[in-house]
Parts: structure tokens; C-alpha cells; sequence
């Protein structure tokens, strides 16, 4: 008795456990559903505001939105070349800076060498040659410093033998060397400052010309039009190009789109509320199919607009030969369409019923009728109360008085077991 307990005790738990499982794998469907539906949704409808912002960007031409796309790619080359010319020149800007940063502890350096080797010549000058009266260069180029060592250099040479031998002599040495060091190092650099300087000179050029086809040709010239070219190349880097891949689509492509999850969101709608409120419970393939249900009455009821059957349509730019179907009508109809689904198509089935009308089979004569009567074994009689007439009716019918309706023919071809074809016409005795 207790093991039997236990069992069942199991299996109550089991059931219970699945039954749990159940409900948040259903609840997980219709979450997993309504993100997709919110991500889809929100990105066409972001596209076809950006489309609408195409179609009115224009300050004097209105742009189609193909002809756009069409221009975006030789746009894209542009402002890679633009781009390009951009880093190049900063870039050679940045070289020229350092370099002349890296120029000027080598200046300093080599003036304060050459002024010290002045200095001393100039002194050993005033002991050993008064009359002499050396004169030196005084700019800080590396030529400067070529034209102050030659200088040096021939003062020396005009010192008498006795001078070499003193101190100041040597410290001249010592300055000369640090003087021709630093004046090689200059003329590198400079040479480096030069070919930096030629750089940037081309980098401008091809930076201007860059800028002047991105601004200066058709149809860039137009402020707006390079503006909405400029606003879509950004679009496109968005979010790894997703909302640019609908913006490619045609207008009517989004709003079908639009109305199909605007359905599905609909449908999505009812299910969580009869699984909320109602406590509904349902199979998956049940919620696939409602879903599906949602998808397929928002794009009819799209098409019922389409054709005039929904006043949805909405003149755009004020011109009434233009005429577009209105996207947030279309959504709210999608959205309701799949939230009463069911109501929606029993409302199409009237539509249609209505459009298209079966007209009833015309009244026909019994030709073969009384022969067929007197075949059967039966009394008029009885075939009038049978078919639910009166016998003056019958009499009618069978002497080819009046013509019987057609649901008259299909209870007299009942009752004698015959086809209508065999006892009534459409030819009048």
C-alpha cells in the first residue's frame, strides 16, 4: 500500500513538473516572439522614416530613394579618398612638428659650441694677433654653421705657433668638434624637414582636390542631397548594417513587412492574454499556427486596402494622383487582424460573399413530371404533402401551368428518386 503511494505520488510530481515545464516553454515562444516582432517592427519602421526622409531632403529635386543608393557607393569612395587625404596630411603635419621639435636641442647645442669656440678665438686673437678682428656668422641654419666653422677654422690659422699651446687653443678644439657634430645632425634633419614640407604641400593638393569632388560635382553640390547621402553612410555603419539592409528595400516591401509582424504582434497579443487571464492552454503547434493565422488575415486585410475595400490610402506630398497606402493605418489594421483573427476572416467571408454573389437556378417546367409520377406509383397527393405544397401547386407544376422554384425541384427530384435534369426545363410548354 505505501509503495503504491509512493508511486503515485511520483507520478503527481512528474505530471505536475512537465505541466510547469509546459506553461514557461510557452511563455519563453511568445517572449522569444515578441522581440523578434519588436526588432523587426521598429527597424522597418525606422526605414521607411528614413525613406520619407530621402523622398523630401531635396531642396529643389525630389531624389528617389533607388537613385540614392545608387549614389552611395561612388559617395563612399569619396569620403575614403577625403579621408584618406585627411590622415595623410596630419600625419605628414605631425613628422614636420617633430622634426623640428627634434631640430631644435640640436640648434641650441650647436650655437652654444660655436659660440664658446668664438669666444675663445676671440680672446687668443686679443693676446697673440691685436690687429686681427675676426668676424663670424651669426644664423642658426646648418650653412650658418658651415660659414661660422670656415671661419673659426681661418682665425686659427692666422694665430701665431706659440698660441697652440694654450688652454683656450684646446677648449676651441673641443668646440669645434661638438660644433661640426651638431651642424651634420641640423643638415639631416633639415633635409628631413624639407621632404616633410614637400609632403604636406601634396598632401594639400590631393586633400583639396578630394574635397572638391565630394562638394563641388553633381549631384554632391547640393547641400541636402550630399547632407542625405552623408545621414546614410552613417545609417549604414549602424548596429553592423542591419537597419541599412531594410532601407534598401521598396516602399511597398517595408510596408508589407510592417503589417505582417504588425499581425503576428496582434496574435501574440491574444495568445498572451487567454494564456494570462483566461488560463488557456494550448499546444506549440497550436501557437505556431495562431501566430501564422495573424500573419496571413494582416497581409489579406493589406490587400482589401489595396483594392479599395479599406479606405487606407493617404496622399503624400499633397498631390492626390500620388496615393500610398498609409503605414500607420495599415499597421493598426495589421495589429487588429491578428489580435481577432477569427472575427476578421468571418468579416472576409461576407466581404467576399458579398463581391462574389451566386445568383439562384431559375424556375423550370416539369416536362417529364407526370410521367415520372405515374412511373413511381405514387398519388399527387402525396408527393404534395412530402414536398410541403399545396395539391392545387402540384396540380400546376404537373400540367404545366407554372414553373417550379428550385427548391421545389430538388425535394420532387427526392421524392421520385430521379435527377432534375430528367424532369425539369428551362423550355416553356
Amino acid at each position: 500500500m505505501g509503495q503504491s503511494s509512493f508511486w503515485n505520488n511520483t507520478r503527481a510530481a512528474v505530471a505536475d513538473s512537465l505541466q510547469w515545464t509546459n506553461k514557461w516553454g510557452r511563455g519563453l515562444l511568445l517572449v522569444i516572439s515578441f522581440l523578434i516582432s519588436f526588432a523587426v517592427i521598429l527597424l522597418v519602421s525606422a526605414a521607411q522614416e528614413f525613406q520619407a526622409h530621402m523622398k523630401a531632403a531635396g531642396s529643389n529635386t525630389v531624389y528617389p530613394v533607388g537613385y540614392v543608393l545608387s549614389e552611395l557607393e561612388d559617395f563612399q569612395r569619396l569620403v575614403i579618398l577625403l579621408r584618406a587625404a585627411r590622415t595623410t596630411f596630419s600625419d605628414d603635419e605631425a613628422r614636420l612638428t617633430s622634426l623640428r621639435q627634434a631640430a631644435d636641442p640640436v640648434i641650441k647645442g650647436a650655437s652654444e659650441a660655436r659660440s664658446r669656440a668664438e669666444n675663445a678665438v676671440l680672446n687668443l686673437c686679443t693676446r697673440y694677433a691685436p690687429t686681427a678682428h675676426p668676424v663670424f656668422e651669426a644664423g642658426f641654419s646648418s650653412a650658418n654653421l658651415s660659414t661660422s666653422e670656415s671661419q673659426i677654422r681661418t682665425a686659427l690659422r692666422d694665430l701665431p705657433a706659440q698660441a697652440h699651446d694654450e688652454p683656450l687653443y684646446k677648449q676651441v678644439g673641443i668646440a669645434m668638434e661638438e660644433l661640426v657634430q651638431g651642424r651634420s645632425q641640423l643638415a639631416y634633419l633639415e633635409r628631413q624637414i624639407q621632404i616633410a614640407v614637400s609632403e604636406i604641400t601634396s598632401a594639400q593638393e590631393r586633400l583639396n582636390k578630394a574635397d572638391k569632388d565630394l562638394t563641388g560635382t553633381k549631384p554632391f553640390d547640393d547641400q541636402s542631397f550630399r547632407q542625405l547621402v552623408d545621414d546614410l553612410y552613417e545609417y549604414q555603419q549602424f548596429f553592423l548594417g542591419v537597419p541599412f539592409f531594410f532601407v534598401k528595400f521598396p516602399g511597398i516591401m517595408l510596408t508589407l513587412l510592417l503589417t505582417v509582424f504588425m499581425g503576428i504582434l496582434g496574435s501574440l497579443i491574444a495568445l498572451t492574454r487567454e494564456l494570462v487571464f483566461d488560463d488557456e492552454e494550448y499546444t506549440v503547434g497550436t501557437y505556431l499556427f495562431r501566430i501564422a493565422l495573424g500573419a496571413g488575415v494582416a497581409l489579406a486585410v493589406f490587400f482589401f486596402a489595396g483594392a479599395g475595400v479599406l479606405t487606407l490610402a493617404q496622399t503624400t506630398n499633397g498631390d492626390a494622383s500620388h496615393v500610398e497606402l498609409g503605414p500607420y493605418l495599415v499597421s493598426f489594421f495589421g495589429i487588429v487582424s491578428g489580435y481577432l483573427s477569427k472575427r476578421v476572416t468571418l468579416w472576409m467571408r461576407e466581404v467576399g460573399g458579398n463581391v462574389f454573389r451566386l445568383k439562384g437556378e431559375p424556375d423550370r417546367w416539369g416536362f417529364n413530371l407526370p410521367v415520372a409520377l405515374s412511373a413511381s406509383g405514387e398519388s399527387a397527393e402525396t408527393m404534395a404533402r412530402a414536398i410541403g405544397a399545396t395539391n392545387e401547386q402540384v396540380k400546376f407544376w404537373l400540367d404545366g401551368v407554372k414553373a417550379a422554384p428550385q427548391d421545389i425541384q430538388e425535394r420532387i427530384a427526392a421524392f421520385l428518386r430521379k435527377p432534375k435534369h430528367e424532369l425539369f426545363t428551362d423550355v416553356a410548354p
